[in-house]
């Protein structure tokens, strides 16, 4: 598999029990015509109001030899020939900023 890791990714102030994550969007064969689908944090985030994770973040993946929480986001709206990886950073940024 391939990927991609974002270092040091700032998270929403205030909002998780950290301020920075390492952030992994996989690559899927066929990109940048086929969409990355979900992504990935390290260390798993946490929401400061509630001391709960976020919905669709309980399963975890091993990559680069690091366990990575799973975030489940799914978009049909991707554009080939037109989106790409600052497509997908941007969705992470809403996620993120939604999460409940």
């Amino acid at each position: 598999r391939r990927g991609v890791i974002l270092g040091g990714f700032p998270l929403p102030q205030g909002r998780y029990q950290t301020a920075l994550a390492d952030i992994l969007i996989v690559l899927p064969p066929g990109y940048p015509d086929c969409p990355p689908d979900m992504f990935y944090a390290h260390p798993r985030l946490i929401l400061a109001a509630t001391g709960g994770q976020p919905r669709c973040t309980e399963a975890v993946e091993t990559f680069a030899g690091l366990s990575w929480q799973r975030w489940s986001r799914h978009s049909a709206e991707w554009r080939p020939g037109v989106d790409g990886l600052w497509t997908m950073v941007k969705r992470v940024e809403l996620a993120l900023e939604v999460a409940a």
